[in-house]
């Protein structure tokens, strides 16, 4: 081989060089950027042994000039050997690159061998799929209790939810409603309050357990009687709003009862509250609640903490916790470093996980998608979720993690309990923040003493440092994974994984399967959440040290519809390994796609009932389906 430079241009910042190589097998050009400041000390590569090349590279090089490259194919340098010793010395101190070879005839790429994914004639429409138009937002009018949740006949509500279009601001409001408190009422319970702390004996970070509030009902009881309130409605407000903030948590404590919320932010004092709705209407709502100082949000937040079983403080002002429900709480304490004051985000525990039935309800994927997944988590797939923040990456980890076989050992590993399993055969745990200098027991301890387990799957909530290598030389090993990684597309998933904090090595990214991308987007005046792209690892470029991916399913905005974008590999190489065949494939995933349409259609979305459906799948396939045929 020998190489020939072609012409060379300086603009000043760069230098472009084109090379001509001839082969045996024909002509190829080079072309090479250069930036004489960038370094980062890796090494070269030589394209021909020949003198001409050394020297070609050499004199490139000089500077520590780096390369970067534009076109079709790209590869790394690696070291040049037998060049001068002054030569080499430039070399190595100058920054490998990238670099493009345009070949005057490229042989066009082969495209990987694959199954087709079956068609399907099974179709579900979206809930709540359509435009929302201005005249139905205005006309919103939705009430619905929150103390009690779920009231008897005949049982008083003191809290209630109220979503209206406030047409003076143009906006959806979400207001809490409780009893009215006029002065005097108000003097009542702040002594009853008084009288209450000076009697009551219980720890208050445990105080939801029965006995504390038992014990402190009698406590109020007295007080009521004591300060002589007779009148059977005022003793009935007092009560309410004693017990909503020595067992609750004050005024949040009404919206802290609604399920129907993902999160809940103050974001400073003198600031409405904001709530995210689920429901895809109406998304982020300002409310009617608001602290009214500095110091009253400050107390706030230290009685949060509290209720974490955390401390906050001036010196550790950052808190990062759960309350005793898994609701996942962030707060902030203090105006030094947060300038509009303390603030808190409280992401909302749901008792009911979402199930496949939901993400198909609401568009987040079709039947078809569904079912594939289903198939390949079936047959021990690794999957990692990616996406931005609350664009839904847990709760899809979540569904998934459903389509594991009953009888596999899971273990789960999370820095905050939000992963909700109808198995059985399951063994949650958590990462435990410092309490004393040899307390702490982080996500990366939990994942390797876990693998002593002989776990069959492991699913791990989210991947952000070393603990990534653990999970991903288990999936090398032949160990399942499953886990989430905020990156909103393929080039920022390898740049996460591949640089601090979790700095992976590149090639262990060909021990996945599935990479999905999930988005949250607003669409014609509603939020959606989106599965964007389900895409197939498929093994490693050691040219470009990137793995090599094969699309399957896009999501198309403009039709709000999911796409079949390629054959499927993994399908192909599942074939290959297990016999079986193109045609016996496609129709399990047909049978699969039966089985969630009838689901769906029965409004099956509790995850125990999920759990057991699937059990009774993978036990007696075909009595389940043969059932479903009758039943539908």
């Amino acid at each position: 081989m020998m190489l020939k430079q072609k012409e060379s241009t300086d603009t000043g910042k760069t230098k472009k060089v084109v090379l001509r190589i001839k082969t045996g097998t024909g002509t190829r050009t080079l072309t090479l950027k250069l930036k004489p400041s960038q370094r980062d000390y890796q090494t070269l590569r030589s394209y021909g042994s020949s003198p001409q090349s050394q020297d070609i590279f050499a004199n490139i090089f000089q500077g520590g000039a780096a390369v970067q490259g534009e076109g079709i194919r790209t590869g790394v340098l690696t070291p040049v050997y037998g060049m001068q010793p002054a030569n080499q010395g430039l070399a190595t101190a100058a920054t490998a690159a990238t670099m493009t070879m345009r070949t005057e005839n490229p042989e066009p790429e082969e495209k990987p061998a694959g199954i087709k994914v079956p068609e399907i004639s099974e179709h579900v429409d979206i809930l709540g799929g359509g435009e929302t138009t201005l005249e139905e937002l205005r006309a919103l009018n939705i009430k619905y209790p929150l103390i009690p949740k779920q009231p008897k006949e005949g049982e008083r509500v003191f809290a209630y939810a109220h979503i209206f279009f406030d047409r003076a601001t143009n906006e959806i409001i979400y207001n809490v409603i409780e009893p009215p408190l006029d002065a005097n009422l108000k003097k009542l319970v702040v002594d009853v309050k008084e009288y209450a702390q000076q009697k009551i004996d219980v720890n208050f970070a445990q105080v939801r357990k029965r006995e504390a509030i038992v014990r402190l009902d009698e406590i109020v009881e007295k007080g009521m009687n004591f300060f002589k309130i007779l009148n059977r409605e005022n003793r009935e407000v007092v009560k309410y709003y004693v017990l909503r903030d020595f067992i609750g948590l004050e005024m949040i404590e009404p919206i802290l009862n609604d399920r129907s919320l993902e999160d809940i932010s103050c974001d400073g004092a003198n600031i409405p509250l904001y709530v995210y709705h689920r429901d895809p209407r109406l998304g982020s709502l300002r409310t009617n609640v608001t602290f009214d100082n500095k110091d009253e949000l400050d107390l706030f937040v230290n009685k949060l903490a509290e209720r974490c079983d955390k401390i906050i403080s001036v010196s550790h002002p950052l808190l990062d916790a759960s309350l005793i429900d898994g609701s996942r709480v962030q707060a902030t304490l203090g105006s030094d470093i947060a300038r509009r004051g303390s603030n808190f985000t409280i992401r909302m525990f749901t008792e009911k996980p979402l199930t496949p039935v939901d993400i198909i309800k609401f568009g987040t994927a079709d039947l078809r998608i569904t079912a594939f997944l289903w198939f390949l988590i079936e047959h021990a797939a690794s999957v990692l979720i990616c996406g931005g923040t609350a664009s839904g990456k847990t709760s899809l980890l979540n569904v998934l993690s459903m389509f594991i076989k009953p009888q596999m050992k899971i273990v789960s590993i999370e820095d905050t309990p939000e992963l909700r399993l109808p198995h059985s055969h399951w063994i949650p745990e958590v990462a435990r923040a410092v309490i004393s200098e040899t307390g702490r027991v982080d996500m990366f301890e939990l994942l390797r003493e876990s693998l002593r387990q002989r776990p069959d799957y492991i699913i791990v909530g989210e991947v952000r440092g070393k603990e990534a290598y653990v999970l991903f030389q288990q999936m090398a090993v032949g160990h399942p994974g499953m886990s989430t990684l905020h990156a909103e597309n393929f080039q920022k998933l390898v740049d996460r994984l591949t640089n601090p904090p979790i700095s992976l090595p590149a090639n262990l990214m060909q021990n996945l399967d599935v990479v999905i991308f999930i988005k949250r987007i607003r669409q014609e005046r509603r939020y959606k959440r989106r599965i964007a792209s389900v895409t197939e690892v498929i093994g490693y470029d050691s040219n470009t040290k990137l793995p090599v991916t094969n699309e399957v399913f896009v999501w198309d905005p403009k039709a709000d519809a999911y796409v079949v974008k390629g054959n499927s590999v993994l399908l192909k190489k599942l074939s290959e390994s297990t016999n079986m065949s193109e045609d016996y494939i496609q129709e399990e995933i047909r049978k699969r796609v039966k089985i969630l349409k009838w689901m769906v259609d029965k409004d099956i979305t509790d995850y125990k009932k999920t759990g057991y459906i699937f059990n009774i799948f993978y036990t007696a396939p075909e009595f389940l389906l043969q059932r479903i045929g009758n039943l539908w």
